[in-house]
C-alpha cells in the first residue's frame, strides 16, 4: 500500500511505502497528528489512527481511537 502525508508546512508528500513512512516517523517528519491518506485525494486522518502506524505513537488500540474520532467528526460536521 502507498501513503500520502500533509506535512506541517502544508505540503503534500507521497506516494511513500510503509518502510518510508516508518522512517519518517523515526525521523519525526511524521507525528501523531500528521494527516495521512492512502490516496493523494484523501480521505485524510491522523497518523496515530492509521493502523500500520498506530503502535509507533503508543496507540495500540487504534480501532477504538478511530471510532471515537469518527463519532467526534460526525458531531462536528452534522
Amino acid at each position: 500500500m502507498l501513503y500520502w502525508i500533509i506535512a506541517g508546512n502544508g505540503q503534500a508528500y507521497g506516494p511513500a511505502d510503509l518502510a518510508l513512512m516508518h522512517r519518517w516517523v523515526a525521523e519525526r517528519r511524521i507525528v501523531s497528528t500528521t494527516q495521512v491518506a492512502t490516496s493523494e485525494h484523501g480521505p485524510w486522518r491522523d497518523a496515530a489512527l492509521v493502523s500500520e502506524l498506530a503502535r509507533a505513537f503508543g496507540n495500540p488500540d487504534y480501532e477504538a481511537a478511530a471510532a471515537a474520532a469518527s463519532t467526534s467528526d460526525h458531531a462536528t460536521h452534522a
